[in-house]
């Protein structure tokens, strides 16, 4: 049974790599041409096409019965809210499917590993450990420590069964074996006059990239080793791709295929938004730049947080003027990826919400914003808002943020 389900999952991935038409996540598997996640979706739970009852969800690629697990049949996405030290599961219409789980303090990037979600607290370094079913977090002595004399975790990516915290304050990659709950290697990045700022983290085959936002660049790990990761000596500039008065600032990074897109704040010295939102687009075989950015247009600024579905891209962008309730340059925007060059679409216009993280599941699209606590609810085919909702409520003395958001089922 267990070599049947191997062999068929080896096939599906094969499917997923041969198709010409998608380039589905690296946990999804193309599906009667859709990309779907055999982990959580009920249409098609472990295998295409296995359709769970009307009573059940999908779990770790298995049908399961609401009764005993609802959290998995009812929630759909998870927010991480910042100011309330919380993270929050959401139903498909944004309404709180459980009770909030505590974290550590100010939870900012899910990563996903099977069935486990985790969450990283940026102020206390520390990885909380979310279930699913039931809904569970994991806290304080609980949570997995990350040893730093200066906290400032900014992005949690899970790769090879290991997670990885980038540091800012400490100027530090740290992996981390969720199993053993223990830290395996801190990695030192390229000196910057701040240090390099490191932000988005993602991987093609066992190579990593990684956003440093203080210099400008995207740092080349070598992860085939993952008790040795190293870092190229030759970071890949990108400060030629800003306008003339701004800096490049790469945010979040996302691999497809061989092509790694990373989002540019494009802000200017004092991070005031000065130009559109870009988009760099990195060939991995070679490590080199591919063409000029990618403009998104006028109504995307401070672009950030990444989601990809089938060959659509999705790009969260905003700029909250920091302290004030000014709000600008807030949309979705879509950019087909399916030919040599990035297509611009029509941007979802969001209003007053800077949206920081997007999330497409099961074909439904979410956003966070990072400015009012505000999820919002989208269709990607359609490309307009269905729905929003304050997922996390205002906390007094603090700001009210969605600083990620993830998909549960």
């Amino acid at each position: 049974m267990k070599r049947t389900f191997l062999l068929l999952a080896a096939l599906l991935s094969f499917s997923a790599c041969s198709s010409k038409e998608l380039t589905c996540a690296a946990d999804q598997h193309v599906c009667s041409n859709a990309c779907a996640s055999l982990q959580s979706d009920v249409r098609n739970c472990g295998a295409c096409g296995n359709v769970c009852g009307a009573a059940q969800g999908c779990s770790a690629g298995a049908c399961v019965d609401c009764a005993t697990s609802p959290g998995v049949c009812t929630a759909e996405v998870a927010v991480a809210c910042g100011n309330l030290n919380q993270v929050r599961l959401l139903r498909s219409d944004l309404t709180l499917a459980d009770p909030p789980l505590p974290t550590d303090d100010r939870p900012i990037s899910f990563a996903r590993i099977g069935s486990d979600l985790f969450v990283a607290n940026s102020t206390t370094s520390s990885v909380s450990h979310i279930g699913l079913s039931p809904p569970s977090s994991t806290a304080g002595a609980q949570a997995i420590a990350i040893p730093t004399t200066f906290p400032d975790i900014e992005h949690l990516q899970a790769h090879g069964g290991l997670l990885w915290a980038s540091n800012a304050g400490a100027n530090t990659l740290v992996t981390i074996d969720p199993t053993l709950g223990t830290v395996r290697q801190e990695i030192t990045l390229p000196p910057g006059p701040f240090g390099a700022n490191p932000q988005g983290l993602d991987f093609v085959g066992s190579k990593g990239y990684l956003a440093l936002a203080g210099i400008n660049a995207v740092a080349v790990l070598d992860a085939s080793n993952a008790l040795a990761v190293t870092v190229a000596p030759n970071t890949i500039d990108l400060s030629g791709l800003a306008a003339a008065g701004a800096q490049a600032l790469p945010s979040r990074v996302l691999a497809a295929g061989t092509r790694v897109y990373v989002s540019l704040n494009h802000l200017d010295a004092s991070f005031n938004a000065v130009a559109n939102g870009r988009l760099a687009v990195i060939d991995a075989t070679s490590d080199q730049v591919v063409g000029s950015p990618v403009d998104l247009g006028s109504a995307c600024l401070n672009p950030s947080g990444m989601a990809l579905s089938g060959t659509t891209l999705w790009v969260a962008c905003g700029f909250h003027l920091f302290n004030s309730s000014d709000v600008t340059g807030a949309a979705l925007v879509p950019v087909d990826v399916s030919g040599s060059a990035p297509v611009v679409g029509t941007p979802i216009p969001l209003g007053a919400h800077a949206a920081g993280a997007v999330a497409v599941c099961d074909g439904k699209g979410y956003a966070g914003a990072n400015e009012s606590g505000t999820a919002i609810a989208f269709d990607p085919v359609a490309r307009t808002v269905i729905g929003t909702s304050l997922a996390c409520p205002t906390d007094p003395g603090k700001a009210s943020a969605v600083f990620d958001i993830a998909c549960v089922r």
